[in-house]
């Protein structure tokens, strides 16, 4: 059987390593020394900049798009230059160039997470303390399907469900269409499945440095 699993990586780009065939999912803390290193490798168009300037948590979406382009010039072999990254239409991010890559991006700062693959591919990331959604974001089935994978622990079982929601909806490319209910989440082999009318996915779960991280694939 082929492992399908994202590799999970940390710490400093130079140590990133790309296994074909499998996603790759990079977790940083943006306020570490080491990723504002790894971010200087790469710079932003005076246009990209000012796509950024409304908002008010715009040095963290910076870095977090700098370091994007830094690890994809790092896993495709390329120069950051050459790296070109576009939202479509519905809001989704799209690798123009090199051609052949698929990327999301997730943050809750100072945390973020890098998801990169061949295929489509979406991440989240959220703090172990945070609020945990609301019940009804999800049926009673998926619920109870949380509470088995992750039992003990209701308020943090829904978070893992929310985190893996949101990254479903990344990777389907319809975000801001797609609310919870619209996507319902149930079990394969112990791994979470995501489905909704955009596609399905499975969902791999990494608890680590204080986050809750999903990777949909």
């Amino acid at each position: 059987m082929i492992d399908c699993a994202p590799v999970w990586a940390s710490g400093a780009l130079a140590q990133v390593q790309w296994i074909e065939g499998r996603p790759l999912a990079w977790r940083v803390r943006l306020d570490d020394e080491q990723t504002q290193r790894d971010a200087g490798r790469a710079v932003l168009s005076a246009r990209e900049v000012a796509a950024f300037a409304h908002m008010g948590d715009a040095p963290w979406r910076i870095t977090r798009r700098l370091l994007a382009k830094a690890l994809i010039a790092h896993v495709a072999r390329c120069h950051p230059d050459h790296v070109l990254i576009e939202r479509d239409a519905f809001g989704a991010l799209g690798v123009v160039a090199p051609a052949g890559w698929h990327l999301s991006l997730a943050g809750q700062p100072p945390h973020a997470l890098i998801g990169l693959d061949h295929a489509p591919i979406g991440v989240d990331i959220e703090p172990e303390t945070a609020a945990p959604p609301p019940d009804d974001a999800f049926s009673a089935d998926e619920l109870a399907a949380l509470d088995k994978l992750w039992p003990g622990n209701a308020d943090r079982a829904r978070l893992i469900g929310w985190v893996a929601k949101e990254a479903h909806a990344k990777a389907s490319a319809r975000a801001r269409q797609l609310g919870p209910r619209d996507i319902e989440l149930g079990t394969h082999v112990g791994v979470l499945v995501a489905q909704s009318c955009a596609m399905t996915t499975h969902v791999y779960v990494s608890i680590d440095s204080g986050t809750i991280a999903a990777v949909a694939i």
